[in-house]
């Protein structure tokens, strides 16, 4: 006869149980999430479920001072259930089937541990409207599974990178799915002897290009749709244009230079003297000489030659210029520019130069209308340039063509070319639009509190909570052994520790205590204070105060009063209003703090 169905089973349980087993529930299943992903990444062991899945609950018997608190008692101690009645709580959940209990040894006793079972998992699934996920699809004969895919996939991307093979340490569904197939798709990787992951077949990369079409027909999700990439604004073409324009005014100055030193060289060869030599060589040496001049000629003649052939230096620093001014003008209206260069270079003249287009940017428009003013003897429109600017392009031309009549046109040339590279000019004649300004906060009344203050005053609420409160009495007792009734009057509030958790200031709690919404209790005032004494601490610090800060009647109201102007002030932490003032929560952690010495 089957038992009852896991949601009745849940209703069954009372708060305080849901809330133990769900703690369970959630650690179990980040320990089966990190395996998983340990697993996928090649750190695999053959560790039984029953062993990885215990989870340590509480220390038997309980010293949290030497032992502190484990994951799930932090968990249970922040929903306020963490109590003696821990252990009664664990009994009920085994005895209906929830949980097993495992043990490990200490120093200190020994660490009861806890595994929540199948019906524990499906008993929190049912209460949170879990669903089972729809099954894997199967391919067909001869195709691989969801896994098997993806895996090969990372397999065939990482051989193909720089580092040539999977680092991986062991792979399940490598070595069974992949190795084993008919014929491998991977194979161990191997190197210096000893095994360094896997790699890919020649199988393997046939494989997954034969039916390429049909595993992104069963799993989309492993192949994500290429986003097209957006045109750039500025096509790298049009830089490359210009470039190869500049390199040809280069290349055109380096070569007359070298010819001009060889012509100089051959030149002072054929004043050399015939060598005074007498002897039966004589003659010999006469000939040789007639030969070596003879030689000279034939070399000093190829070298003319060549400088006549030459192509001449202006008309490619025309082409140049035109060029780039050509650039400069698309960059200022937004146009294609590698058809404008190729058009403006074609037939290029240095009498007939346009102006430089004005992008509106000084380090460009004041340097770009002196050189062409330079160049072409005309004026541009406007006021004199900037003296900061002049001469910044002056490195522009090589020191070969410095005096030449082409040096300027060729610094302005270079100048634009270096104005429009990348789309610089582009950018900065079409800005992009400014963000709109944040809105600003609106000025804070002189009987608000600033924000340092106001969130320690929050905090203060938030710990004003009888879970909070019980907390801090536990606390307080086991730190400096006080008389129960003196503990039962506690107040709730922070210790040292947690207000500076808060904030480091010192000005926000004399702020709060100076206007009365909050108060300072010192502990070591309270009847039958006896501190624990840390053998290891400074003698000196067992005489320093040890305050409480709670909130005040005045306080309490100063929040209820003043709740809506604050959310307008400060809204990332005005908490929403959920009854009183004391019951409101905030994000803010919350340490408590031992007495000193």
């Amino acid at each position: 006869m089957a038992g009852p169905a896991p949601a009745a089973i849940w209703q069954e349980l009372n708060p305080r149980q849901q809330i133990y087993l769900s703690t369970i529930f959630d650690a179990d299943q980040a320990k089966e999430e990190q395996r998983a992903a340990d697993s996928a990444a090649g750190h695999w062991d053959n560790t039984p479920a029953a062993v990885w899945r215990l989870i340590d609950a509480y220390h038997e018997p309980s010293a949290p001072a030497l032992v502190g608190y484990t994951s799930l008692q932090y968990q249970w101690r922040d929903v306020g259930v963490h109590d003696q009645g821990t252990g009664a709580t664990m009994a009920v959940l085994h005895e209906r089937g929830l949980i097993t209990f495992g043990t490990r040894p200490t120093r200190f006793g020994q660490m009861r541990q806890v595994a929540i079972t199948s019906l524990g998992r499906k008993v929190v699934r049912a209460s949170r409207g879990w669903k089972a996920p729809a099954r894997a699809v199967r391919p067909p004969a001869g195709l691989l599974r969801e896994r098997a895919v993806e895996v090969l996939l990372i397999l065939a991307e990482a051989c193909a990178s720089g580092r040539g093979y999977l680092d991986w340490g062991h792979s399940r569904t490598i070595e069974d799915k992949l190795i084993r197939h008919d014929p491998p798709l991977a194979s161990q990787h191997r190197a210096h002897g000893y095994r360094r992951g896997y790699v890919i077949t020649e199988a393997g990369t046939a494989h997954l290009a034969e039916h390429h079409d049909a595993y992104v027909e069963l799993y989309p999700q492993l192949f994500p749709a290429e986003v097209p990439k957006p045109e750039p604004v500025w096509p790298p073409e049009a830089d490359r244009l210009l470039a190869a324009l500049g390199r040809r005014c280069d290349d055109l100055v380096a070569a007359e230079q070298d010819l001009r030193a060889l012509l100089a060289k051959a030149e002072k060869d054929t004043a050399a003297q015939p060598p005074a030599k007498g002897g039966l060589l004589a003659d010999l040496h006469a000939e040789l000489h007639r030969l070596d001049l003879e030689h000279t000629q034939v070399r000093i003649d190829l070298i003319r030659g060549r400088l006549e052939r030459l192509d001449p230096l202006g008309p490619a620093v025309a082409e140049y210029v035109a060029a780039a001014l050509a650039a400069l003008a698309t960059a200022v209206d937004g146009t294609g520019p590698v058809a404008a260069i190729r058009a403006a270079a074609d037939g290029a003249d240095l009498e007939a130069l346009p102006k430089p287009a004005t992008v509106g940017a000084t380090e460009v428009d004041v340097e770009a209308a002196r050189l062409y003013r330079l160049a072409t003897g005309k004026r541009t429109r406007g006021r004199r340039p900037a003296k900061a600017a002049l001469g910044t392009s002056r490195h522009w031309v090589p020191k070969a063509a410095a005096d030449s009549v082409y040096a300027i046109p060729w610094a302005l040339a270079s100048h634009l070319a270096s104005a429009v590279a990348g789309g610089r000019a582009h950018e900065l004649a079409h800005p992009a639009p400014k963000p709109p300004p944040a809105p600003r906060r609106p000025a804070r009344p002189r009987h608000l509190l600033d924000e340092i203050a106001h969130r320690l005053l929050v905090a203060l609420a938030a710990a004003d909570t009888p879970e909070r409160t019980a907390r801090l009495r536990e606390e307080v007792t086991f730190w400096g052994r006080l008389e129960p009734k003196a503990v039962a009057d506690l107040p709730g509030g922070l210790l040292s520790g947690s207000v500076t958790a808060v904030t480091r200031s010192t000005k926000a709690v004399e702020k709060l205590t100076s206007r009365g919404l909050a108060a300072v209790l010192d502990l070591r005032t309270l009847p039958g204070y006896a501190p624990y004494r840390n053998p290891y601490a400074d003698p000196g610090e067992a005489d320093r105060p040890w305050p409480l800060l709670h909130l005040t009647d005045a306080g309490r109201a100063h929040l209820a009063e003043h709740h809506q102007a604050y959310a307008e002030l400060y809204p990332d932490h005005t908490p929403q209003p959920t009854g009183t003032a004391s019951q409101a929560r905030v994000e803010h952690p919350v340490r408590l703090a031992a007495p000193s010495g």
